[in-house]
């Protein structure tokens, strides 16, 4: 009976050892909260044009986390960098995209003044998918988001002519774009 006794105490202490463990870990780990992409704010479709920019912004919040080691980073497409700033330096940018405007400010908060990426008179290359990484000592989180930026036609031509045939009537429909971006699909409808 006693072996019984002591079996029971000893399971029961492990027990309770295990589920002070528990949630001591989960106290830790919300009290250290790491660093948290709150908003991507990235335009879905914009219009290119000589006077267009645009400002794709990370808004993130650092919650407990150190400075130390806090870099922001912008990518197009996942592998090209366009932009990056670590904190206590100014950013830079893409040398071969002269569009982006360096050192623009979104915040006067000196943790996340250069969060934000202009881009100035944007054209079709500036499609794409962008990725905004923060990551410090601590953490590594990223978003990202798509934008599409369109080119209307320059040149719009729609003809259509008339012709009979052994068949009955032919309509032949010609239409002809120009300077347009995305490539658009054309649906025709006979009623």
């Amino acid at each position: 009976m006693v072996d019984n006794w002591r079996s029971w105490c000893c399971w029961t202490t492990s027990y309770w050892m295990i589920y002070i463990c528990i949630l001591l870990v989960c106290r830790i780990k919300e009290s250290t909260q790491q660093i948290v992409i709150e908003e991507l704010k990235v335009p879905k479709v914009v219009k290119a044009g000589d006077n267009t920019s645009v400002i794709l912004d990370c808004v993130y919040d650092l919650h407990n986390s150190s400075t130390r080691g806090l870099v922001v980073k912008w990518y197009v497409n996942d592998t090209i960098l366009l932009y990056q700033w670590i904190y206590g330096l100014p950013p830079i940018t893409d040398p071969t995209d002269e569009h982006i405007q360096c050192g623009y400010k979104a915040t006067d908060d000196p943790t996340t003044m250069y969060r934000a990426m202009k881009i100035n008179n944007l054209n079709i290359k500036h499609t794409g998918d962008y990725k905004c990484n923060v990551f410090s000592v601590a953490d590594d989180v990223s978003r990202e988001t798509s934008m599409i930026v369109y080119s209307p036609e320059e040149t719009f031509d729609l003809k259509y002519e008339k012709n009979d045939d052994e068949s009955g009537e032919v309509v032949e429909v010609t239409c002809i774009a120009g300077g347009l971006y995305p490539e658009p699909t054309l649906e025709i409808s006979v009623k």
